[in-house]
This record gives structure tokens, sequence and C-alpha cells, in this order.
């Protein structure tokens, strides 16, 4: 018979959201895991000296991606009823199963959602803004809150549902690597078109030969329509990843220099 409930699972799902609430550099994760955890080690031990054993065992160096931590959480409180119905599985296990999940889950969801879901839905978002609407930052508010809510949900869930298997069927399924090829291309797709769609220049500059006049811009257009944005997008690129520049300053030297080229009249 089970000694938690589903009542107990949706207080660690509540709590599993504060996870980084207490991150710092010795420990990184491990408070938030440790609180987390909190309704599961209660409900498990109701001797105080266990329960102290208990949160002193979680609070092992912990690190994942903020969502994704809600899987190793769900196998951890599966885990720990096991530990206290029969004990037929040693407590230092808990730890070593944490730690072999930290990987996986790291790698899956930065690349998923972080290198792919947020990138995207934030140039969605962007693109609505740019025309005047308040839309994209609800649409982005919106999505990237559903994107949590699903990922937390289905972690602890299924995680105490399914324990470690849920990870290492994933990888052996080969099911892992497939997705993050997947959102990898089709995150560069969509990035290649926001670069058309979002990073606009234009310039005036035209020269004349007796009565024909050849405008730049026109020119340029017939070679690759947004031509100037994608060099400079390419530039851009150059200066963050190869001479480790930080955005902010390249979001103020593009201002400065987006001043200075139109006052010259070489950009409109």
């Amino acid at each position: 018979m089970s000694i938690l409930t589903k009542k107990d699972l949706w207080r660690v799902f509540i709590n599993q959201f504060s996870i980084r609430s207490c991150n710092n550099f010795e420990r990184q994760q491990a408070a938030g895991y440790t609180q987390a955890m909190l309704p599961i080690i209660r409900k498990c031990y109701p001797d105080k000296s266990l329960q102290k054993k208990a949160m002193e065992r979680h609070m092992e160096l912990f690190l994942t991606h903020d969502m994704g931590s809600a899987v190793c959480i769900g196998v951890s409180a599966a885990m720990e009823e096991r530990i206290a119905q029969s004990g037929d599985i040693s407590e230092d296990s808990v730890n070593a199963v944490k730690t072999a999940m930290m990987g996986p889950v790291a790698g899956l969801g930065d690349s998923l959602i972080q290198g792919t879901a947020r990138p995207i839905l934030a140039g969605l978002g962007a693109s609505f803004a740019l025309q005047g609407s308040i839309i994209g930052s609800i649409f982005f508010f919106i999505c990237m809150m559903s994107i949590s809510l699903s990922i937390r949900w289905f972690g602890v869930f299924q995680g105490y549902k399914q324990g470690v298997k849920l990870v290492t069927n994933m990888q052996k399924s080969g099911i892992i690597a497939k997705v993050t090829e997947l959102a990898a291309i089709a995150a560069y797709m969509i990035s290649g078109a926001f670069v058309a769609i979002i990073v606009t220049a234009h310039t005036p500059i035209s020269f004349t030969a007796g009565k024909t006049t050849i405008t730049l811009q026109e020119t340029l257009d017939n070679l690759m329509p947004g031509i100037i944005g994608l060099i400079y997008t390419g530039v851009m690129y150059y200066l963050i990843s190869r001479k480790n520049i930080s955005a902010i300053s390249l979001m103020i030297w593009t201002m400065v220099f987006g001043v200075i080229m139109v006052y010259l009249g070489i950009l409109s």
C-alpha cells in the first residue's frame, strides 16, 4: 500500500517551483530540492530524527535544468517511499540516482527549452511587439508558463510513477537525441526567418550616370533580399561567439552605429 497520495505529490509540484530560491555556489539547487521534498519526507518519516537524516541526504550538491528537476524529484519521492516501506534499497542510492540523472535532464532541458523553445517563442513575441501589439508579451508569457507547468507536472507525477525507468528508457530508445536534433534543425530554420523579418536595414545611396540612376538598395535586393541585415547579424554572431563581446555591449553599439549611419546618409 502506498504511503504517498496525489495530494502529497501536488504539494511537491507546487514546492518545486522554488527550486532556485536558495541557489548558491556551494550546493547549487540542493536547498530548493530539499524544500520540494519536505511533504514526502514528513509523510514517509514521522520520526523527527529520520526527517533530519533525509533532509541532510538531499542537501548534497544538485544542479540540473530547473523545470527538468521535477523528474528527479518525482523519482526521489518514489525511492524515499520505498525506503520507508521496505528498506530494500540503500539510502545512498537516492543521491547516486540523482547524480546520474542530472546530466541527461540538464542536456535535454537546456537544448529543448533554453536553446530552442524560449528563443523561438521570444522571437515570435518580438515580431508582435514590433508591430506595436501587446499580444507579443502575453503570448510569450502564456507559452512559457504552459511549457513550465506541463514539464513540472509530468516530471513529478510520472517520475514518481515510473521511477528511474523514465530516464533510462528515454536514453535507450534514442528519443532524446532524435528530439534534440529535430529541435535544433527547427531552431536554425526559424532563426533564419527571424533575421529576414526582424533585422531590417536599408540604404538610400544611389548613383547617377547620365540619365540612369542606380539605387544600391534595389541592386542588393536583386542579389539577395535582406542581405544587409544578414551581414550585420553574421557580424554580431562572430563578435559574440568568437570575441566574447557581451550582447548588451553590442546592443548599445548597434544603437550608436545606427544613429551615426543615418546621420551620414548611409542608412535610412
